[in-house]
């Protein structure tokens, strides 16, 4: 016998070996049957009664039995019960801005939402639809995007959340009701990734929810409720037949599906154009629009007077807009949701991106750059001007200095705020920007302030006398009146008169300080590598001048006060200068000049 065979036959003698020591164990163990699922349900409750006592368990269950209860009167509350991170898996807290937006779409049932990116809009979107089949499993709905991808994407968040058992516990404790169709109670009645069926009722047609995208070929069946989520797209801004396109397919295939009677179409889109179908159904169509920027601030369009108070306070930012209640106390600490949007990103987000992107994604406010009032271009070349140079405290030279006012009428929230703005008048009339000051001040502290830049820079002022403005001009002519006799003689003030006429004048208006810009008649300090420019003076050109809106009902505080201090230097006089100019003009293309 070889070594080969005598390895083989061992290694079979131990096989049976093994196999025999352990038939004797297999016929001991004992095989447990296997438990149903509400079996395991009920020793799950056992085992959590007997850890923590069954009073804990019946306080515990009525607390989820109301939050079901909340959650199918609430949106804002079924979102907060069902929706969890898609990474983390932990539960979502509903934002402010979201929970404004929910009572929004509640209130209304036709409306528009402009919201910015990283809001959330599929999430929301999703939770609506979900919350408005659990109302009526028999509605029929529809969600509507730009792309059939894109709408499928919608529908995917609703189809994952019913298919999944611990999510479907969750969304059930509000809709017991609210189930995914059994396969085999209908074979026609399909569950894909452009439609899905609830359970409900045999001989409804139509499928739950179905995704439709423009372009597609599809069209809505007869619904109950749309949802369109960023129908609108770039190509919005650049084509007007695409703008024309976007528009047909709404009336089509979405608005004319859908009941007029029972039916809800909620509109949720970032703007791309002024012209785009957002736009077209706040005007056209009046329908109830929120506006919402990154910063927290909104806009209520065609609402009645009061609606939304209780999410709602004036803006701590810009004056004529609320903001979502408590998100801050500082103006640049604003965000409209700071987990996902801290306040030293949208910083980032503001010096990083094009002035109009970030008007048209982040604020809401959507412009023609082909068509924009003033340019980067124009304030970079004023920028290489100022190389070098910072602001100026005290300024003690020989050329005259303006100071323009806009002041506030009060220190609340809602009020505008007091802006100074000084620069001094080059010999080759270029206009050298000193000093930028802005704030909330008093009446007595406003006072004061025109004394101290008075002391700095011997400037003459140039305040608009409308109604509280007028009133505290005649306040300061008072306190001129008695004020210690000054080598620089004097404040000067005087008043600028505004309407809408000269605001909007093609040679001397507000925008008229762009073509100055274009001109390179302003130098802007900024610092050693040219890009550094003071905080004021950063916030006046990013904000004021390249986000400036001619449609707006507010022009912007620094950019007034720097249109009052040009208008005063325009038609004469002015610090160590009090000789008028009135008639000597610099004649400029745009307009402008003296």
């Amino acid at each position: 016998m070889t070594r080969r065979r005598k390895q083989d036959e061992t290694g079979e003698q131990l096989a049976e070996k093994i196999e025999a020591e352990a038939a004797p164990r297999a016929r001991r163990k004992k095989v447990r049957p296997k438990l149903s699922e509400e079996d395991r349900q009920q020793l799950a409750l056992e085992q959590l009664v007997r850890e923590h006592g069954e009073e804990s368990i019946s306080l515990l269950a009525e607390e989820v039995l109301r939050e079901g209860e909340e959650a199918k009167v609430d949106p804002a509350k079924f979102f907060e019960l069902a929706f969890v991170h898609e990474k983390t898996g932990e539960p979502l807290q509903v934002q402010p801005h979201q929970r404004l937006q929910f009572r929004f779409m509640q209130d209304f049932r036709f409306c528009v939402i402009r919201t910015p990116v990283f809001s959330f809009k599929s999430y929301t979107s999703a939770a609506f639809s979900l919350w408005l089949l659990g109302h009526d499993c028999r509605a029929s709905g529809m969600v509507a995007s730009r792309t059939q991808e894109m709408a499928e994407r919608t529908l995917k968040l609703c189809k994952d959340y019913l298919e999944n058992p611990e999510r479907q516990a969750a969304i059930n404790l509000a809709f017991p009701n609210l189930q995914p169709r059994p396969p085999e109670r209908d074979s026609k009645e399909k569950w894909t990734q452009a439609q899905i069926t609830v359970d409900r009722p045999p001989g409804i047609r139509d499928p739950s929810l179905l995704a439709i995208g423009k372009g597609s070929g599809k069209q809505g069946l007869r619904e109950e409720f749309a949802i369109v989520d960023d129908l609108v797209g770039p190509d919005d801004a650049s084509f007007d037949d695409q703008r024309e396109s976007t528009t047909q397919f709404f009336y089509d295939n979405v608005k004319s599906r859908v009941d007029p009677q029972r039916g809800r179409i909620v509109v949720i889109n970032t703007p791309w154009d002024l012209r785009d179908l957002t736009y077209t159904l706040e005007r056209e169509g009046q329908v109830p629009t929120l506006i919402m920027n990154i910063y927290g601030e909104v806009e209520l369009r065609n609402v009645p007077e009061g609606w939304g108070s209780e999410f709602l306070e004036p803006s701590i930012r810009t004056p004529g807009k609320m903001m979502l209640r408590g998100i801050a106390t500082d103006p640049e600490e604003m965000s409209f949701c700071p987990s996902v949007c801290p306040p030293e990103q949208i910083r980032r987000l503001r010096k990083t991106e094009r002035p109009l992107n970030f008007a048209r994604w982040y604020l809401c406010e959507p412009q023609d750059e082909a068509t924009a009032r003033c340019q980067r271009s124009w304030i970079e070349a004023c920028k290489r001007r100022g190389k070098g140079l910072g602001f100026e405290y005290r300024y003690d030279g020989p050329n005259p200095v303006y100071c323009g006012i806009d002041l506030s009428i009060g220190q609340g929230k809602a009020h505008d705020r007091t802006v100074f703005f000084v620069f001094e008048l080059l010999p080759d009339f270029r206009r050298r920007v000193l000093w930028i000051e802005s704030g909330r001040p008093t009446g007595a502290e406003i006072i004061r302030r025109l004394l101290d830049f008075h002391d700095r820079y011997g400037s003459i002022f140039a305040i608009e006398n409308v109604s509280g403005q007028d009133f505290l001009r005649q306040w300061i002519e008072e306190a001129k009146r008695r004020a210690a006799p000054s080598a620089k003689g004097p404040p000067r003030v005087w008043p600028i008169t505004t309407n809408a006429a000269n605001k909007r004048d093609v040679d001397f208006g507000v925008e008229s300080i762009f073509a100055e810009f274009q001109a390179e008649q302003w130098i802007f300090p900024s610092g050693e590598d040219g890009d550094s420019c003071p905080h004021e003076l950063e916030a006046f050109l990013e904000e004021d001048c390249l986000q400036y809106n001619p449609s707006a009902r507010h022009t912007a505080d620094r950019l007034m006060a720097a249109w009052f201090a040009r208008e005063r230097a325009r038609k004469g006089g002015g610090g160590r200068d009090p000789a008028p100019r009135a008639g000597r003009r610099l004649s400029m293309a745009g307009g402008g000049g003296f």
